[in-house]
């Protein structure tokens, strides 16, 4: 039913009694007429300067003896009619997305890459290529010739990384080819991306008050994290327990409130860290399970005790006495680390040094400070 340049229409013509060889314009041009009797057949070879349409016929015919037949200028069946058409289809809309769970506009080894296309007039079976490789073309499911769907699923050892390519090659239903496709006509774009991300920087520290590098019940510990390449949220565990996680792109943070009681602390009190990320295209990483840093946070849930207090003076005559100007000094020794100590000596400050476990406090006897309490003990906390 359709015609294009080169094509040939043939007219068939059965009369009801012997004529002579009929006279036959197919599309305004005369057609070749063969045959005899009551059966004859014209045809016309289509040009490309032939206007586009419906094509119109003219038969004139006279019986054997003279008589003139009414000249037919349509089929018998108004089904059967030839359209002439000289124009290539073009495509109107092409759209292609991924099936990935994570971004339509990545696509890893096993997801579906489906290109949607229309035209502007009924096709033929379009042959389509998605990154290179032969796609699986169907119909749009509205039973519609100018929509189709194609589609190629991910083989790792079939393509190479990066932007799928795109090929449409197609024909309307005269055999005109259109121009073959080979982008999208609104922007859309799928990458493919078979390669893992990595965690570039991890760092740890707590919001202690003391050392960043400890946490106590209340203390927050936050996870820095920043990776190779665009990630999902990762899923984050400190100290054994799920993490807040906040951020977007390449830059994440996890955070957790230390709660006493609670925390899958590893050897030594150190928090344990385990990090699961994936990028958009759902390649997973190997999981992150220390700092890149070798940064982390101690929980220390337990309060230190002082193992060894002393206390003497400087007194020439006698260190376990003082007299005004004499250094009363306190010598201290912890069960671990602790932060520099709060000394009074006698119900006054002293002057404390040191670091670590070990720390000395002093105080120098002011007469005028502390009241003569002969043979009793200097108080000290």
């Amino acid at each position: 039913t359709r015609a294009n340049a080169g094509d040939t229409i043939t007219l068939t013509i059965t009369a009801s009694e012997a004529i002579v060889a009929p006279s036959v314009t197919i599309a305004g041009s005369a057609a070749t007429v063969s045959g005899s009797g009551t059966s004859y057949t014209a045809t016309y070879t289509v040009v490309s300067s032939n206007d586009e349409g419906f094509v119109g016929i003219a038969v004139g015919f006279t019986d054997i003896a003279g008589n003139v037949g009414s000249t037919l200028t349509s089929t018998t069946s108004s089904s059967n009619r030839v359209y002439i058409d000289l124009s290539p289809p073009t495509l109107s809309s092409v759209q292609i997305a991924s099936s990935n769970a994570a971004s339509a506009s990545r696509a890893n080894s096993g997801d579906t890459i489906t290109v949607t296309f229309a035209a502007n007039e009924a096709i033929t079976q379009p042959t389509v290529a998605i990154a290179g490789r032969a796609a699986a073309v169907t119909d749009a499911g509205d039973n519609d010739a100018k929509t189709y769907t194609a589609s190629y699923v991910v083989v790792a050892a079939d393509v190479t990384e990066g932007t799928a390519s795109l090929s449409i090659a197609f024909s309307d239903l005269a055999s005109n080819p259109g121009v073959t496709v080979t982008s999208v006509t609104d922007g859309s774009a799928v990458t493919i991306d078979l390669t893992a991300p990595t965690l570039t920087a991890v760092t740890m520290s707590s919001d202690n008050a003391g050392y960043t590098s400890r946490a106590n019940a209340g203390d927050t510990i936050t996870v820095s994290i920043t990776a190779s390449e665009v990630i999902v949220a990762p899923t984050v565990a400190i100290a054994g327990q799920s993490a807040s996680v906040s951020g977007s792109g390449t830059s994440y943070t996890a955070t957790y409130t230390v709660v006493s009681g609670v925390g899958g602390v590893s050897s030594g009190g150190v928090a344990s860290l385990a990090i699961d990320y994936e990028d958009m295209a759902s390649n997973a990483g190997v999981q992150q399970t220390a700092t890149t840093d070798s940064g982390a946070v101690t929980i220390d849930l337990t309060a230190p005790s002082l193992t060894t207090v002393t206390i003497a003076s400087n007194n020439v005559a006698d260190n376990s006495v003082a007299n005004a100007g004499d250094a009363i000094t306190v010598s201290l020794t912890a069960d671990e680390a602790i932060l520099a100590p709060t000394v009074t000596i006698a119900g006054q400050p002293a002057s404390v040094s040191g670091g670590g476990t070990s720390y000395t406090a002093t105080y120098t006897v002011q007469g005028t400070q502390v009241a003569s309490s002969d043979g009793n003990a200097a108080s000290i906390s």
